[in-house]
């Protein structure tokens, strides 16, 4: 069993999958609401110590904001773009 499918197992959400047909590395993905509590619980105990945590911190923000309904609104929505651009610009996530 390799790394990512023990970390897909403990947490009990999301999906591995391959990051892009010229790369052989692979990254853990959840993209629903339910799981990020366990997520967030999970980053709590074992704390990210680079710049990841620092991208942690927002997508958690964001993760509140919607919670919240805070993205019903327009000023809400606005934040949470920033917030997200921010995530994706400073942790290098999309590559």
């Amino acid at each position: 069993m390799h790394a990512l499918e023990i970390i897909q197992e403990n947490l009990k959400t999301g999906f591995i999958s391959k990051r892009s047909d010229k790369s052989q590395s692979y990254r853990y993905i959840s993209n629903s609401l339910i799981g990020f509590p366990v997520i967030i619980s999970y980053f709590e105990i074992f704390p990210l110590k680079t710049i990841k945590k620092e991208a942690f911190l927002k997508w958690t923000d964001i993760y509140t904001m919607i919670k919240n309904k805070e993205h019903l609104n327009q000023e809400g929505l606005d934040k949470i773009k920033i917030l997200a651009k921010l995530v994706n610009d400073k942790s290098n996530l999309n590559e």
